[in-house]
């Protein structure tokens, strides 16, 4: 449908533009392989963790565990993301 009202309204070159965009990311994905290189990463990839907290400031990690199965199946909060984190914030 995009690429419909391009034709129709003009700027449709705009749909392919090989220019890099000129904000940074606002979301990453990550995918295949340990929880805290993946969450390294991905946060360097959004400014490191400066971006979000600065020195000084006190963060809440609340982990997700709510169920009875091991984190690889995506249900509860991977432990390894959590030491990283802490040990990042």
């Amino acid at each position: 449908m995009a690429a419909g009202v391009a034709l129709n309204m003009g700027g449709f070159e705009k749909l392919w533009s090989p220019a890099a965009p000129a904000n940074k990311y606002d979301l990453v994905a990550v995918m295949g392989g340990n929880p805290d290189a993946m969450f390294d990463l991905g946060i360097q990839e959004l400014g490191g963790m400066g971006a979000f907290v600065q020195k000084g400031q006190k963060v809440l990690i609340k982990p997700n565990i709510g169920w009875d199965v091991i984190p690889e199946l995506g249900a509860t909060t991977n432990p390894c993301l959590l030491k990283e984190l802490s040990n990042t914030v």
